[in-house]
């Protein structure tokens, strides 16, 4: 496994993100930032590398979907460790699902770009989650999130309606 410096991931030469069918459209002319325009997905098409998004607010830690607990939601297949997290996952995605489409938080916030992101550097900020690329971006997010979230949220606003 390859390990990139941060300023090569900034760069942006840590490669484009894998960017993902299915989308959310914008409706009556505004965006709600908590929509993934497209999710970011394995090559499997599963969000969060097949994650269960629920376990990290539930475990408090990033715990593997298994393939007979899933759903599909927003272009993208989702696993889950057990039907009561898939359940509350179906019942309010908004409120599982990470924000920016999966993508790293840092990245979007910084850079305005989408890059992808591991979901085992991961952190909840004011009751959402968000990922980032590694442990050096994870780190400068959670350094500082609040003008991070804002910068992320305008960027992601912007950019998400023109994603297809």
């Amino acid at each position: 496994m390859t390990v990139l410096s941060r300023r090569r991931f900034l760069s942006g030469a840590a490669g484009a993100a894998v960017l993902a069918t299915g989308a959310s459209r914008v409706a009556a002319g505004m965006y709600d930032i908590h929509t993934p325009a497209r999710v970011f997905q394995n090559v499997e098409g599963q969000a969060i590398h097949g994650f269960d998004a629920v376990a990290y607010f539930i475990d408090q830690r990033p715990v593997h979907g298994l393939p007979a607990f899933k759903t599909k939601w927003n272009g993208a297949v989702w696993q889950f460790a057990s039907l009561a997290n898939r359940t509350a996952f179906e019942s309010n995605p908004y409120a599982f699902a990470p924000r920016y489409g999966g993508y790293c938080a840092f990245g979007l916030a910084d850079q305005k770009r989408l890059f992808p992101s591991n979901p085992n550097r991961w952190s909840i900020v004011s009751g959402q989650l968000y990922l980032n690329f590694d442990e050096h971006t994870r780190a400068s997010w959670v350094a500082t999130p609040g003008p991070l979230v804002s910068a992320g949220d305008a960027a992601w606003a912007a950019l998400a309606p023109t994603l297809s």
